[in-house]
This record gives structure tokens, sequence and C-alpha cells, in this order.
């Protein structure tokens, strides 16, 4: 089901569908699906991985009216989701850019933009997951919090000089 809904979608009348992670085996390795615009929420990447996906396919209608610039961008947030999780994503767009991308961010095939097609790829699976999948946003927010300690702490021996 489709988690990340957009406003326009909404206003289409679509619902959020429920928040359920799970993979399938199959000769390949274990895979997940997800659609659309999931990829750029993080943690529903990541709930995948850690379901058990290792590959994950993304069905994508990232074209919006024709543009040449939008799919890329649409595009690349899988790129960082493949590599934050050590999982193998397959983009197939009914328009804009369709992929394949390796659990390490490369991009081993890709389709013309804009034009119907089939795209295919080499890629691979690994076993082990990241830290990321692991333990989350964990290091990020560390460091927002190291930066306010930091910033407090400059600004207390400011106030005392």
């Amino acid at each position: 089901a489709k988690i990340n809904i957009t406003s326009g979608e909404a206003d289409a009348g679509i619902v959020a569908g429920p928040p359920q992670f799970f993979s399938t085996s199959t000769p390949y390795g274990n895979v997940g699906i997800s659609v659309c615009w999931d990829v750029h929420r993080l943690w529903i990447i990541r709930e995948l991985a850690r379901s058990g996906a290792q590959i994950i396919l993304l069905p994508m209608d990232n074209d919006f009216n024709g543009t040449r610039t939008f799919p890329p961008f649409h595009a690349a947030d899988a790129v960082f989701r493949a590599v934050e999780n050590h999982v193998t994503f397959g983009l197939g767009t009914v328009n804009g850019l369709s992929l394949v991308i390796d659990p390490y961010g490369r991009i081993t095939a890709e389709g013309k933009l804009n034009e119907r097609g089939v795209t295919v790829g080499e890629t691979f699976t690994v076993e082990n997951r990241t830290l990321y999948t692991r333990f989350g946003d964990w290091f990020g927010w560390a460091m927002v919090a190291a930066t306010i300690g930091l910033a407090a702490i400059s600004i207390l021996k400011k106030d005392k000089a």
C-alpha cells in the first residue's frame, strides 16, 4: 500500500495505506514493494529493509507534465535509500526515469527520460544491513544535540568573559 501520499492525491480522495512491511522470498532475494513518494520517507524504506527486503521494487509516476528536470531529482532519493539500507532498487516509471540501483548506490541501468521502454540491468543483493537500518536516525540526532551543546557552551563562555 502507498503510505506517503501527496496533497494532490489527498485532494483526489486517495487515502494512505496502513504501514505494514513485509518481503517475499524469490530466487533473486527477498523482495519488498514500495510506491512512488514513499521513497522520500526514510523510515518507510528502512522498515522494508528491516522486514528482510534485499530488493525494493518501486513503481513511480515522476513525470509532472513532461519536465526534464524533476524526474532525476525524484529518482535520486532511491540512490540514497539504497546506500542507507544496503538494498537494491528497481524503479519502474510510467514516465520519467526508470533505474536499477545496486546496494552501494551505483546506477547499473537507466531508462530514457520520459520515453516508454523496458529497463534491464544487472545487480546483486547483500545480506548485511547498515547501522542506519538497525538503529535509525540516532546519528543525525546525536549531531544535532552535539551542535546545540557546543553552541550553548560557546554562549556560556562568552557570557563569563
